[in-house]
């Protein structure tokens, strides 16, 4: 590879689109997980995942180009490297802003599931209360039934 045949800019101008979609989707979840609309939350996840798997298609070798970003942009035309970097830079921000999100949905999913798993103690244990009291009582009618 040589810069001359590498349109970096174009290639991390792509890069940076799909870090755009997945930003604007993540942003969607927290109010989704809010509201329990679970079935548009895996709807919303199953895109995600599909952008994520386009772009590993995109970046498959990327190390390789970021290696040879790093080796050739002091050799890049000034006005193009500024570009290149600013298109870097917010990029580099939009995963940053992904990852923050990902894990304050995180944290809320577990907060509702330890909720969900204290409700179901409850309920089981009152349940469990209403059939030994029930079944005491059964037993305590059934020793002291009066038959006339």
């Amino acid at each position: 590879m040589t810069a001359t045949k590498i349109d970096f800019e174009r290639k991390f101008g792509e890069r940076r689109a799909y870090c755009r979609a997945l930003a604007e989707l993540s942003l969607q979840q927290p109010q989704l997980v809010r509201e329990d609309r679970t079935a548009d939350l895996v709807e919303l996840l199953k895109h995600k995942q599909q952008l994520i798997n386009e772009l590993l298609d995109l970046t498959n070798g990327e190390h390789e180009l970021r290696d040879e970003w790093r080796s050739r942009r002091s050799q890049i035309d000034p006005t193009v490297r500024v570009r290149c970097e600013t298109i870097l830079n917010e990029t580099e921000r939009l995963l940053a802003a992904i990852l923050k999100v990902e894990q304050d949905v995180t944290t809320t999913l577990i907060q509702k599931q330890e909720e969900t798993r204290r409700e179901l103690q409850a309920i089981s244990a009152s349940g469990a209360a209403h059939h030994a009291y029930h079944a005491e009582e059964e037993g305590a009618v059934s020793r002291f039934r009066v038959d006339l």
